[in-house]
């Protein structure tokens, strides 16, 4: 992989400015050992830490071992990152657009939701939930059935003067290897991650990608399997707590970012239908989950919001 120069990256790689930040990747090397106990850590399905969260002097070091580490200044401005000799380029990439940047966001007050987006007849349709809940597959499924997609694994979202508004991400869908067979034919594979067996597919003319801001017309919280599809709406109260649950944060200690981040969500559960959605996770019962959320999310956009 070659080195960067230190560059602007922006969300998404529109390069019109929408939340940029300086990067720089710097020699590979060893991921350092650091003098202190992390302020986070995530456990994974096997118990490993991935990622640990440091607060050294001046900023924050994020450590996917045995992988690669960045290092973001205070302000989420400023990033830089390393890989082990042994990591390939791909992985650093894809934890940079899929983790890295949206918790330096979360620092600067942006909101990046875990989930995916699909666009309905010209609004953006958010699926949220946490790992394993199918976010991945439907948007997948969506975008095989001609539906432009915005993102399958964050989305930025802002209010504009029209409303809330959500900005498209990377224009790559990662699936689990039966939904890539099953929903992914045809579509151009690229690069994976080294750490996880989900492959990578980039859009091309049949699995296009949104690349526009869209206002949004519905959010589905994706629950456990069900036997058909049903829709439950959620409760202002829920809504804030589940959209604080489903969006990256670094530092939950920083000044003010929580009272900001509720008043955010507080205005969304005001503003916007929020809906929790089970549906069969079987893939010969696909195209009616698409048929009957499309149908509920275009009902929604008939019904004056209060």
């Amino acid at each position: 992989m070659r080195l960067s120069t230190r560059h602007l990256v922006s969300w998404g790689g529109l390069g019109d400015g929408c939340a940029d930040i300086w990067f720089e990747e710097k020699e590979p090397g060893d991921i350092s050992t650091p003098g202190s106990e992390p302020l986070r850590v995530r456990k994974d399905s096997d118990g490993s830490a991935w990622p640990a969260i440091y607060r050294p002097a001046g900023g924050y070091l994020l450590q996917f071992p045995p992988y690669a580490e960045f290092t973001l200044d205070a302000a989420g401005r400023e990033l830089t990152a390393r890989r082990s000799p042994a990591t390939p380029a791909g992985t650093v990439d894809y934890l940079l657009h899929s983790q890295v940047i949206p918790l330096a966001l979360s620092m600067r007050g942006d909101i990046v939701l875990h989930g995916g987006a699909v666009e309905i007849d010209g609004f953006a349709v958010l699926l949220l939930g946490p790992s394993g809940r199918g976010k991945s597959t439907l948007t997948a499924s969506f975008a095989a059935a001609g539906h432009p997609f915005l993102a399958d694994d964050g989305v930025l979202v802002a209010f504009r003067a029209g409303g809330l508004a959500a900005v498209p991400g990377q224009p790559s869908i990662r699936v689990w290897g039966d939904s890539g067979r099953a929903l992914m034919d045809g579509a151009q594979r690229a690069e994976g991650a080294a750490y996880t067996s989900k492959a990578c597919f980039v859009a091309d003319s049949k699995f296009r990608h949104a690349g526009r801001e869209l206002p949004v017309g519905a959010i589905y919280f994706l629950s456990e399997p069900a036997t058909a599809p049903v829709f439950e709406r959620v409760p202002p109260g829920e809504a804030i707590y589940q959209l604080m649950s489903n969006s990256f944060l670094l530092d939950t200690s920083a000044p003010g970012l929580l009272q900001a981040r509720f008043e955010f969500f507080a205005r969304v559960a005001r503003t916007v239908a929020i809906y929790r959605f089970g549906f069969p996770r079987r893939y010969e019962m696909l195209a009616q989950v698409r048929t009957q959320l499309a149908a509920h999310a275009r009902g929604l956009q008939e019904k004056p919001r209060c």
